[in-house]
């Protein structure tokens, strides 16, 4: 599963996404309400039967738009860049990975696809300044083991358990539009202490020739 399309960009120690906002943005307060104690723990069905990582919804703000899910410890194939330019680097990373799957590894097999594609971002001191991305494709438990790439620049990672808050768009995704969503979900948390905001993640769920009902997220991760 690509869980990796990961998923803006910020500076060291402030918001994820201050160096594009320039102007401060109005907080709401976060109030957790628990689903009955009993997270629902479930996998995505936008995944269109590929393979995809489990999560529990443990908080969901219908007000702002957005979710707080745990995710457990999982596993992925991440390959790696730096650049100024979010959409250009995605391409690069994708092109690598998708090349991967296809066969150009170890044993020359190919590997099934899985979802979402997920970007990890840490962004340069400011809108000009170079910032890392790393994408990552889900590797599935329930699939046979995959090969080793041979590239020192695809290698595997695992990701802890972890807890992120959620805000979701439908259309095509590109760096503006995962701005725009991430300042929404940063003013609907309002509260920049609750999560990570010196990286963030995006995510993508649809091959670039799906034309309706695409899905596409940001994530903060939670301290």
């Amino acid at each position: 599963m690509m869980l990796l399309s990961v998923l803006v960009v910020m500076v060291s120690g402030v918001s994820a996404f201050r160096q594009l906002e320039w102007n401060s943005l109005d907080s709401l307060p976060l109030k957790f309400i628990p689903h009955d104690n009993q997270p629902l723990t479930k996998k995505l069905d936008l995944c269109n039967g590929l393979g995809s990582p489990d999560y529990s919804v443990v908080y969901t703000n219908k007000t702002g738009n957005y979710e707080v899910r745990q995710y457990p410890e999982s596993h992925w194939v991440t390959t790696y860049s730096t650049g100024i330019e979010y959409d250009k680097a995605s391409r690069s990373n994708f092109r690598k990975l998708f090349n991967y799957i296809d066969g150009k590894n170890v044993k020359d097999e190919k590997v099934t696809m899985t979802c979402p594609v997920i970007v990890l971002v840490t962004p340069g001191p400011g809108p000009t300044c170079t910032s890392n991305f790393s994408m990552s494709f889900f590797v599935d438990p329930a699939a046979k083991a995959p090969p080793a790439s041979g590239d020192k620049n695809i290698q595997f990672t695992t990701i802890p358990a972890v807890k992120v808050y959620v805000r979701d768009f439908p259309g095509f995704a590109n760096y503006e539009k995962y701005r725009e969503e991430g300042l929404s979900l940063m003013s609907a948390i309002g509260d920049t202490s609750l999560y990570h905001t010196e990286f963030y993640y995006t995510a993508g769920y649809d091959s670039p020739f799906k034309l309706f009902n695409r899905h596409n997220e940001v994530w903060f991760v939670a301290k």
